[in-house]
């Protein structure tokens, strides 16, 4: 069975690059898709060069490979929030989590303070935009939508939090609770997905 050397991979990658494919995650899982099915047709045919072969799909489907640029996208948003759910329950996330829980509990929300939301709203989001500033030349999709998807649903909070009144103390208590479980998740799938990428940089 013949499989595609490093090189051919290499070339696939630097041929999506030069076609604006930017984003390293997308090109990724392009390449991969394009592997594949050079593979196969170098299977199908024992003669047929890496070169003629990539030459003859990307003449029939280059168009529709980069059209497809979006749908790759958004595989890796759901892939991306189902890693999310999954890490909501990992050891750390967990172990903060009823900290965070057990402070909670302590010290209480103060009555008619919804403003407090501002202090750790602000910090949260700092942790989201130093990673983006410091890894800036890693073009990820899913982080520039997920960054977005929290701040939005952050906001979305605050704002809730700013014009509640103490009938609904127990639902909005709940709320940020588990608002702020997601965003633990997020930031460590966030870390977890720079340094995966930052790995993968000069490669793709």
């Amino acid at each position: 069975m013949r499989t595609l050397s490093a090189e051919n991979i290499q070339f696939i990658q630097n041929y999506l690059k030069n076609s604006d494919v930017v984003f390293i995650d997308v090109r990724l899982e392009m390449t991969d898709h394009v592997a594949s099915a050079i593979e196969e047709k170098l299977n199908k045919n024992p003669e047929l060069e890496f070169y003629d072969a990539f030459k003859t799909y990307m003449l029939q489907h280059k168009k529709e490979l980069l059209k497809s640029t979006s749908k790759h996208r958004w595989d890796l948003d759901k892939k991306a929030l189902r890693i999310i759910g999954k890490n909501m329950f990992h050891p750390l996330i967990a172990g903060l989590f009823f900290l965070f829980l057990g402070v909670f509990y302590i010290v209480g929300f103060p009555e008619n303070s919804f403003e407090f939301l501002w202090i750790p709203a602000s910090l949260i989001s700092s942790v989201y935009i130093l990673p983006l500033i410091i890894y800036r030349y890693l073009k990820i999709s899913f982080v520039h939508h997920l960054v977005l998807l929290v701040h939005w649903i952050n906001y979305v909070i605050v704002q809730l939090f700013l014009r509640a009144n103490t009938e609904n103390e127990l639902l909005f208590n709940s709320i940020i609770i588990i608002t702020f479980w997601f965003n633990l998740s997020a930031i460590k799938t966030l870390i977890e997905s720079f340094r995966y990428y930052k790995t993968k940089f000069k490669k793709a």
